[in-house]
């Protein structure tokens, strides 16, 4: 069992608005442990959303992976337009009752143009989730746009850093030391939050943990990591990673074969120099 669960568990029952943060830098480990956790608490109903400074390169397999959010403002519809006060005589709003829809009125002074459509700009702004959840996260800095000039949101925010050891930041830290990869981690979080796991969602994390651990290969691997694998397969979960082939670089076996040669050589001439020694016979007069 993973410690403090029960808090990670407390935690993401209360939140009303999550958000799910990782680094432009992730490794394939991070980004399905992110992207699964992200998935499983969507499907269980809850307000989150996933963001990273950068979309990831690749990984296009991953499910959710295409709902990855680079900016930390997208919540509140920010309305904007130029505006003069000796222009504007009035800005009022009605809800239609009959269409259920926001209708924004801008009324101009008596003798001035009406403000132009094409002038009114449409944008986000505020995010301000009361839980956010870091995987893999060394340097909250690290995150850039999606922390720089969001500082007090953080500060104002329950924090709950993810990570293969404990970081300096976090109201809550949850390490996966012990465990063989993040995705590791996360299975059991969900498991004893008692989240169910999709198909979807346990294929991503069966990804992650077999590339973390190039195919369960590693000395990290444990009996509770094989009992992890069980579990997601048992949820649907495919094996869909594929191992990438070392090959040896040409320059190498050139320099072996020339290393091989030169001691064929050294061996030959010290064989030429000891046979007549050894044949040598001396012969004594009296």
């Amino acid at each position: 069992m993973v410690e403090n669960a029960a808090k990670f568990t407390d935690l993401v029952q209360q939140a009303q608005d999550i958000a799910i943060v990782f680094e432009g830098t992730a490794d394939v480990d991070t980004i399905a442990a992110a992207s699964s956790l992200f998935v499983a608490l969507l499907e269980s109903g809850k307000a989150v959303r996933l963001f990273s400074p950068e979309l990831p390169k690749s990984q296009a397999n991953l499910v959710g992976i295409d709902q990855v959010l680079t900016s930390f403002g997208h919540q509140n519809l920010l309305v904007s337009f130029a505006y003069s006060e000796d222009k504007v005589d009035k800005i009022s709003y009605h809800i239609g009752e009959e269409t259920s829809r926001f209708y924004l009125t801008i009324k101009p002074k008596k003798g001035v143009e009406p403000l132009d459509a094409k002038l009114v700009e449409f944008s986000y702004s505020g995010a301000e989730p009361d839980l956010i959840i870091t995987v893999g996260v060394s340097d909250l800095e690290n995150l850039g746009s999606i922390y720089m000039g969001y500082e007090q949101t953080y500060a104002n925010s329950s924090v709950v850093s993810l990570h293969e050891y404990e970081t300096s930041f976090g109201t809550l830290q949850l390490t996966s030391m012990g465990l063989s990869s993040l995705s590791e981690l996360v299975v059991e979080l969900l498991k004893q939050s008692q989240v169910s796991i999709s198909a979807s969602v346990a294929t991503n994390l069966l990804f992650g943990l077999e590339d973390k651990t190039r195919g369960l290969r590693y000395g990290t691997v444990t009996a509770e990591t094989f009992g992890a694998v069980a579990e997601l397969m048992r949820a649907g979960g495919e094996r869909t990673w594929v191992p990438v082939r070392e090959t040896t670089s040409p320059v190498m076996k050139t320099e072996v074969r020339k290393v091989a040669k030169t001691k064929d050589v050294e061996v030959e001439k010290h064989k030429k120099i000891r046979k007549p020694e050894e044949m040598t016979v001396s012969v004594s007069r009296k």
